[in-house]
């Protein structure tokens, strides 16, 4: 069965020409019941979608809440605290389905679209990756996240780079993380929330516009609030709006813009330069870069351009500064980066249009 209910709305919500939603999953006061709701970003309204009753290897039924769930356009995936997998299909209420067991606790579930569900924990002092191949069915170990964090809120991507919320293990403030998916033990540090723990956080695809939002819930008045997040400055935004009388554990919603490798830290760089070294980059770029430099091209080694994911885009490194060119690249924000034969490195930030 389904309800609508009117959300409380604090600030209007831009983008509305685009048709989005997103989901959250919640439970009663005493945790023995589970509730998924679709909320709709244009009409501001929300959808009580069914929710499985979770059960064990032996299909037997038994009380435990849904620590967080994860969309991908077909299908609802949800796990227990003790890492239990499930899926139902979005439109078909009879589909529910056990996939298995991460045989360890869960926090944070996120989907990447179509390839893998992702999963963070944390037991016996440590924080952990996992995932889940949709495809196979084949759930694999990722690596320890960095010692300091506990992943208690959501796993997010956010225009191709992979995020989770967290609390600080010696602090009470608590945070943002970038996971290096080449390392996860190496993951970035890269926003603070203080005392606004994000126990759900997901992405809204607007292409080169996409948003991303975390949602914190204050037990006291039962209360979940929205939060819009600059990804760009890493900065927290006003509350957009709430959602009353849910005990609120996690979000998620469809977000395709992922990759699988991307690692942290290559678009949180400042453009840097050496002593006696100057690059200027003219943007926005549309075909080619120009650059205005003092460098000889004898002494460089790479020129390279990557994208926020890490990946390269171009290899310039054979060619003049003449020969730059970037016509067929997506529009959006990238490194350009010269190592040079004294193994000093300048990178630049490009903004392609």
């Amino acid at each position: 069965m389904k309800t609508t209910t009117p959300i409380l709305i604090l600030l209007f919500l831009p983008f509305f020409c685009f048709s989005q939603s997103f989901f959250i999953n919640s439970t009663n006061n005493a945790g023995t019941e589970n509730y998924i709701y679709e909320i709709d970003l244009n009409t501001l309204t929300q959808e009580e979608i069914y929710a499985c009753p979770t059960t064990n290897s032996d299909n037997q039924v038994f009380e435990m809440r849904y620590h967080d769930i994860a969309v991908t356009k077909s299908h609802i995936y949800y796990c227990s605290a003790w890492g239990s997998l499930y899926r139902k299909s979005i439109t078909d209420d009879l589909s529910c389905e056990y996939l298995g067991t991460f045989n360890i606790a869960i926090n944070s579930l996120c989907s990447d679209g179509s390839n893998y569900i992702y999963a963070a924990g944390f037991q016996n002092g440590e924080s952990y990756i996992y995932k889940y191949n949709i495809t196979t069915g084949v759930f694999s170990f990722m690596g320890y996240l960095p010692n300091e964090i506990i992943p208690a809120g959501d796993l997010f991507f956010y225009q191709n780079r992979f995020y989770v919320t967290t609390k600080n293990w010696d602090l009470p403030s608590c945070g943002i993380y970038e996971i290096n998916m080449q390392d996860v033990n190496n993951s970035c540090n890269v926003m603070s929330l203080g005392n606004l723990q994000a126990y759900g956080a997901f992405s809204i695809d607007f292409g080169i516009y996409s948003k991303a939002y975390i949602l914190v819930f204050d037990q006291g008045t039962v209360t979940g609030t929205v939060y819009e997040l600059d990804m760009e400055q890493y900065e927290l935004g006003e509350p957009i709006y709430q959602i009353n009388n849910s005990y609120i554990t996690g979000a998620a919603a469809v977000y395709e813009r992922t990759s699988l490798n991307s690692v942290c830290g290559v678009l949180s760089l400042p453009d840097t330069e050496q002593a006696g070294n100057y690059m200027n980059i003219a943007n926005p770029v549309t075909n080619k870069i120009e650059i205005e430099t003092n460098i000889d091209q004898n002494n460089i080694l790479e020129s390279r351009l990557f994208d926020i994911s890490g990946r390269i885009i171009r290899d310039f490194s054979n060619k003049s500064f003449d020969e730059f060119y970037v016509s067929g690249a997506s529009s959006g924000t990238y490194i350009l980066e010269l190592k040079l034969s004294t193994g000093q490195k300048i990178s630049k930030k490009i903004i392609i249009e």
